[in-house]
């Protein structure tokens, strides 16, 4: 019997040609840093040991979690008997409906997103580093402001603008191709680009090869927050609610909610409507200030 850390990864590598890169790398930590440690053989993955693993994950993560990696599990199961290496897949049963599990105490967790105005953005980004600190070259290094302010123009996935490419970048035309294998919901498209964003990639991107690429940016954003966020919403800015501020904002000055939607990725207007379009003061204000811009009709 082949190691299953190595039938792990020619799973992964099976998985590539047909998953979103979301999904696979998802997929890829789940088998090699909970599933190869706790089953070591693909013999050991039973309806008894997955129920084993299943109760003691509930101990340390919510159900919800928990309900993602069996997902991963019975995708393994699936594909091993596929290619001849196991008979007929275990039944994998899962939590039941009560079950509630517990939270990841080791992890930072959200309550709800963290609304960021446009001010606020620009202010971040005023503060943020170029590149990522420790580069001695000035032109190597992660790009850390420009990535920053491209999230927000574009209002992209954080795991799409890590894909991104130079080859994807239309100078030409001024869009940007996203390819399916980069997207959530694999929505392929060409997205129109803002002047800023343009200049941004006229500036930094690469004929080919990665734009942005894969990095931890967290310490610079969590830095830029504090210094320009109240404490309590400071403590809990992430990147994604930079997207979450972006596409709010889009929504708030435009009623074109299929043009929102197709720059933001979103097959359905409604999940658009119901993640991003939520009454807010600030929306009020905007309401009230652009009433008081226009002239006072003439009621003679």
């Amino acid at each position: 019997m082949r190691p299953l850390a190595e039938l792990v990864d020619e799973w992964v590598r099976d998985l590539e040609a047909d998953h979103d890169v979301l999904t696979v790398r998802q997929y890829r930590n789940y088998a090699h840093s909970r599933f190869v440690p706790f089953f070591g053989t693909l013999d050991g993955i039973t309806a008894a040991t997955a129920e084993d693993y299943w109760r003691g994950r509930l101990r340390v993560v919510i159900k919800r979690s928990v309900r993602k990696e069996l997902s991963a599990l019975r995708g393994l199961l699936e594909w091993a008997h596929g290619r001849g290496y196991i008979g007929k897949p275990p039944l994998i049963e899962g939590p039941s409906r009560r079950a509630t599990g517990t939270p990841d105490t080791t992890k930072r967790h959200k309550l709800h997103e963290v609304e960021v105005s446009r001010a606020d953005v620009e202010a971040m980004i005023h503060v943020l580093p170029e590149r990522s600190p420790g580069a001695r070259n000035r032109n190597r290094g992660f790009l850390v402001r420009d990535r920053f302010a491209f999230a927000w123009e574009t209002g992209l996935r954080p795991a799409t603008l890590d894909e991104l490419r130079g080859e994807d970048y239309q100078r030409d035309t001024g869009t940007l191709r996203i390819r399916d294998v980069v997207d959530k919901n694999r929505y392929a498209r060409e997205l129109p680009l803002t002047p800023r964003a343009r200049a941004i990639l006229d500036r930094v991107c690469p004929a080919t090869g990665l734009v942005f690429g894969r990095h931890d940016a967290r310490q610079h954003l969590r830095a830029a927050a504090r210094a320009v966020l109240p404490p309590d919403k400071a403590r809990q800015f992430s990147i994604y609610d930079v997207r979450h501020g972006r596409l709010t904002d889009l929504c708030e000055h435009s009623s074109n909610l299929p043009g929102v939607a197709f720059l933001s990725g979103h097959l359905d207007i409604g999940t658009l409507s119901s993640r991003y379009v939520h009454p807010s003061a600030r929306a009020a204000r905007e309401v009230l200030s652009s009433l008081l811009s226009k002239p006072e009709p003439d009621h003679a």
